[in-house]
């Protein structure tokens, strides 16, 4: 998908793509959005792969989150 290709539309609005890539989500129809809302996420490397992958940030992020249950499983139920 090129920058500008029409993804979808909100009313009778046209949702346009805002960078060339590859679709990784987009929120289903029937959705109530507001402006300037995150509608989905374009992947801008272009590789269809990629979507059946975790992106860099979801990887930090669970990772921390794992680092942190751990954390607390290793102090207890007393929290000590």
């Amino acid at each position: 998908m090129e920058a500008g290709d029409r993804i979808g539309r909100i009313g009778e609005q046209p949702l346009v793509a805002a960078i060339a890539g590859v679709i990784r989500g987009l929120l289903p129809s029937g959705y109530e959005v507001r402006v300037g809302q995150k509608l989905g996420d374009v992947d801008p490397r272009g590789d269809p792969v990629f979507c059946h992958t975790l992106s860099d940030k979801t990887q930090t992020l669970s990772g921390a989150a794992l680092e942190i249950i751990l954390a607390c499983f290793a102090r207890g139920p007393d929290g000590g």
